[in-house]
């Protein structure tokens, strides 16, 4: 599939799942139906370059992925959810008084409802934001990278604190008009997502200090800074307990202290 410009997230801030694809038609300028967006899944997270909070990551987009096959979000460093949905512009050439128009498409929101795994309802909103839609290109759509929010704080706060892991769906569609000011719409995806409090944090052996009175613990001396943080703190990625175990630490976590064992 055809490439257009990266998604780039940087610091730390903020799936073609099961095979699917999602349609939806608009009419064109000419009556015909056209395909507009289907939105192809969540982007897995790129390994980001640099370390602590000068990390980057960049997102490529690709027709082949990869994708999560499902989001996860640690509510006790994030309370959202904002992951980056890979789309496809299948919008159709038509011609101008002049030439063949292969029309590119400008992204302008997100409307997400989002529910626990029994179908209750925990927020519905509109997310508006930007993004590019390239040109298709013969037989392959145009590709555009598009970051927005799958779970909102509201929803978080409607969950309280809990234990365990807990599953949610979240239902998504894009809209935004055309080169030309035609507007489109996607169809609905729906996505799972874990969420949990402190899931994420990983222990690594490196990190204990064998000197330390307290067993385990996670004191060793290494630099915070010189660990590899994710894209974005609480999602998707694990996050070392170092980057958050002690007072010192850059992303110490906002709920409660899960970065010691």
């Amino acid at each position: 599939m055809s490439a257009s410009t990266p998604h780039v997230v940087s610091g730390i801030t903020g799936s073609l799942v099961g095979g699917f694809v999602i349609l939806a038609t608009v009419p064109s300028c000419g009556d015909a139906e056209v395909v507009p967006v289907m939105i192809l899944g969540i982007l897995t997270p790129p390994t980001p370059t640099g370390s602590g909070t000068t990390a980057e990551c960049v997102y490529v987009p690709d027709g082949k992925g990869p994708f999560l096959s499902f989001g996860t979000v640690d509510f006790a460093f994030t309370r959202q959810y904002t992951p980056v949905l890979l789309l496809a512009n299948q919008l159709i050439p038509h011609r101008s008084p002049t030439n063949l128009v292969t029309p590119t498409g400008i992204v302008l929101g997100a409307d997400v409802r989002v529910t626990d795994a029994d179908g209750n309802p925990l927020d519905s909103y509109t997310v508006a934001g930007a993004g590019f839609l390239a040109a298709s290109a013969g037989n392959e759509p145009g590709l555009g990278a598009y970051a927005t929010t799958l779970v909102s704080s509201a929803a978080a706060d409607k969950l309280g604190m809990f234990s365990g892991t807990r599953r949610l769906v979240s239902y998504v569609k894009v809209h935004g008009t055309t080169y030309d000011g035609a507007r489109f719409e996607s169809g609905e995806a729906a996505f799972p997502i874990n969420v949990c409090i402190g899931c994420l944090v990983t222990f690594p052996a490196a990190a204990d200090d064998p000197a330390s009175p307290v067993q385990p613990n996670c004191d060793a001396s290494l630099s915070s800074t010189s660990i590899t943080a994710p894209c974005v703190l609480g999602q998707d990625q694990e996050i070392d307990c170092r980057l958050c175990a002690s007072t010192n630490a850059p992303y110490p976590p906002p709920n409660v202290n899960v970065c010691e064992p």
